[in-house]
């Protein structure tokens, strides 16, 4: 791309006072930008465009069924990606890429420095979550599992999202669940700290722009009664493999620069 590519996006009030209220992809963007690889420019309405007269859709929504669509020619979609000729499949995005920048900073823990084999740390906050995370009891399968169900109370989320950061880096393997979407922010967090994905039904991990391989970027279970004899099926060597995989899946997908890059190449090949 011979120019530096610029965003369109929408500004929210008093975004120049706060560059860092965003999260997610828009996050991510932000990042982009204070390391001089893009512009904004800012734009009304909710969508992100990639080019001036918005016909290029950055679709950065968990689903297509909650809020209209608007009109496009071309699009990078990165939760829900419908099958349609003009709609092609992007990467996806940490809750906090921020975050989990300052933990890889920290650095990457070996297999023996990770205390927990398994972990999930979770919430469900609407309906939707309940019906892809409340249809097993998970917590039978995993050595450390949080997950309250709404409210506050007892039941609240118990860690900051730096406690979180530094557990899922420090277990072997991490529990996906289905989220909003059929991604979820804790697929692309395991990603980042090489922390093995553990696969169930309702998970999207082909629907990226590189798709995610079984028995190198993850391991799939039906059932919680599978998941003790699937992990203690695998050898150190063996994790060690899929760790390197999935922190190399991480960097050229979804860290900054990685990121960056593939959508750059993306709007350049789609335009």
């Amino acid at each position: 791309m011979a120019s530096k590519l610029t965003i369109y996006k929408p500004e929210y009030p008093g975004y120049a006072e706060n560059p860092t209220y965003e999260n997610n992809c828009r996050e991510m963007m932000g990042i982009w930008r204070e390391n001089g690889w893009v512009d904004f420019s800012f734009v009304s309405g909710d969508y992100l465009w990639a080019d001036k007269e918005q016909t290029f859709l950055l679709w950065d929504r968990a689903r297509i069924d909650d809020r209209p669509v608007p009109r496009l020619v071309t699009g990078l979609f990165a939760n829900t990606v419908p099958e349609h000729p003009q709609i092609h499949a992007w990467t996806f995005f940490s809750r906090h890429p921020r975050k989990v920048c300052e933990q890889i900073d920290k650095g990457v823990k070996s297999y023996d420095d990770r205390a927990i084999k398994s972990i999930f740390m979770g919430k469900v906050e609407n309906q939707v979550q309940a019906n892809g995370r409340l249809n097993y009891d998970w917590s039978e399968g995993v050595e450390e599992f949080v997950m309250p169900v709404q409210g506050g109370g007892p039941h609240a989320y118990p860690y900051t999202q730096e406690q979180y950061q530094e557990r899922l880096a420090s277990s072997k393997f991490g529990l996906l669940l289905p989220g909003y979407g059929p991604k979820c922010n804790r697929d692309i967090e395991c990603m980042a700290h090489g922390t093995v994905p553990i696969v169930v039904e309702g998970c999207d991990v082909k629907n990226y722009h590189e798709p995610w391989i079984e028995g190198v970027h993850y391991v799939s279970v039906k059932t919680p009664q599978e998941v003790e004899e699937k992990l203690n099926s695998i050898s150190k060597n063996e994790w060690e493999y899929m760790h390197n995989a999935c922190r190399s899946w991480y960097e050229r997908n979804a860290s900054p620069l990685g990121s960056f890059k593939l959508t750059e190449m993306l709007i350049e090949k789609w335009s």
